[in-house]
């Protein structure tokens, strides 16, 4: 019956169903999680004007400021696993909260994208439904973690920029839809480094694919240079303009502990740079880049690009002995992993038909719409050839959500025959999110039953 319905009224569905999935008891632990204490510490820093160093740039961390509104005499350390105090708890959970709303939009967006990509309203809604109920999805979007956010942006100005290549070239409305997807990638760039890689893929696809026009060069220059670049200067301008003092006691356990007088890290510092803007500019970029490429190259759950189609190496984010020890909540970074499996499932598929096309020198036919997503797909992972730096199962996804959207495209355009398996794929993915339902939440459950159920997952 919902099939029949309109696409607003599927949206709206699909929205309050990841809603909920990602609502629910998002205020468990109240305890810092993972990279909480980074980039909560960091949030709260612009409070007090205590300058920080972070590999990414700083328009993630200035979003979650100005959406949490830490007090400024707060002194809490950040410490993984310490409980946030009352003074600093409010502000955390707003964070949270709005990673849990831009994770479900998250899921409208998809909707709207396969239906962007010609993909039938079927298709579309199962691939809504497959991110939905992604249990490394939801676990990302409940936390203090700039990942949601990163990909919401991302998603967006992907669906904004197919949309704008349908519509007339310098019309108003081309120059409005222009307007708002520089403004996204602009912010999704400003968040963490990847962000550029669509960037750079929108303005190579407009320069392989547009006739060369130099008026034209100038107006695509301006909505897809010109903006977003503006756009990531101005986050660093308000950034370096809040943060006038050096922190020197009680900096927060990243600094403190990190960067004790017997250790050093040389991705954190808390030196305020010296000179005018534009060469703190340049100067803080050289760093954000050189260490994204060659920063430390190997930690606990540390992964290679070719492991994460697959699944592996999950990440432990909290652990944590109820009681006496007889039960244990743990949150983890796991994939539903038959659902990543089935989702490289039509890359795999493709590659060979591919390769035995080009074998025995036959034509092999791939709609315009889904070679773009298996371009960016590809695009999204290249750079992880070159980076020398440790990388993490989260990194891989923007490709996952892409592989998704290409498996479903594929079997549609290509094994209609096969569309008899939708249902029954459904029924897969509700049943590795029921599976891995306790990582994600942090259930508490006995230790013996854990032990059995997750005996493959770190500890």
């Amino acid at each position: 019956m919902i099939l029949k319905q309109k696409p607003f009224k599927i949206a709206f569905i699909l929205f309050f169903l990841a809603f909920f999935l990602r609502f629910f008891n998002f205020w468990h632990p109240q305890q810092v999680v993972f990279d909480e204490a980074h980039f909560g510490l960091y949030a709260s820093k612009y409070a007090k004007g205590e300058y920080y160093f972070d590999i990414h740039p700083p328009g993630g961390k200035l979003i979650f400021a100005a959406i949490a509104s830490f007090p400024k005499n707060n002194s809490f350390n950040f410490q993984i696993n310490t409980r946030y105090p009352s003074e600093v708890w409010p502000s955390i959970l707003k964070i949270r909260f709005l990673n849990v709303v831009l994770g479900s939009l998250l899921v409208v967006i998809i909707f709207y994208l396969a239906l962007e990509l010609n993909l039938s309203l079927k298709i579309a809604t199962l691939a809504a439904l497959w991110v939905s109920l992604d249990n490394a999805l939801i676990v990302e979007s409940r936390l203090v973690l700039l990942n949601t956010i990163l990909i919401f942006f991302i998603f967006l100005s992907i669906l904004l920029y197919l949309r704008l290549k349908k519509i007339p070239f310098k019309s108003p409305k081309w120059y409005f839809q222009a307007f708002i997807l520089s403004i996204c990638l602009g912010i999704a760039i400003s968040i963490k480094v990847n962000g550029f890689i669509l960037l750079a893929f929108i303005i190579l696809n407009e320069i392989i694919n547009s006739k060369f026009s130099f008026k034209n060069f100038l107006t695509k220059s301006f909505f897809y240079i010109l903006i977003p670049f503006s756009i990531y200067v101005g986050f660093f301008a308000i950034h370096l303009s809040l943060l006038k003092t050096e922190c020197t006691s009680n900096c927060g356990y990243v600094f403190d502990i990190i960067l004790g007088p017997k250790q050093s890290h040389p991705i954190l510092t808390n030196k305020i740079p010296q000179g005018n803007f534009w060469n703190n500019f340049i100067n803080l970029n050289i760093r954000i880049i050189t260490d994204n490429i060659y920063g430390l190259n190997h930690w606990t759950y540390s992964s290679k690009f070719y492991q994460w189609p697959f699944g592996w190496k999950p990440i432990l984010y909290f652990y944590q002995n109820e009681g006496s020890g007889s039960n244990i909540s743990a949150i983890y970074l796991s994939s539903n992993f038959i659902s990543w499996w089935l989702a490289t499932f039509g890359i795999l598929l493709f590659v060979l038909m591919l390769i035995k096309s080009i074998l025995k020198k036959q034509n092999f036919y791939l709609e315009d719409n889904l070679l773009l997503i298996f371009e960016l797909w590809l695009f999204f992972l290249l750079p992880f050839l070159i980076v020398q730096r440790f990388a993490l199962m989260y990194h891989y996804f923007v490709p996952l959500i892409l592989s998704i959207l290409f498996t479903l495209g594929f079997i549609e355009y290509h094994f209609k025959k096969l569309g008899k398996i939708l249902p029954y794929i459904l029924v897969v993915l509700v049943l590795g999110f029921v599976y891995f339902a306790p990582i994600t939440y942090g259930f508490a459950i006995p230790h013996n039953l854990f032990e059995k159920l997750y005996f493959f997952l770190p500890k």
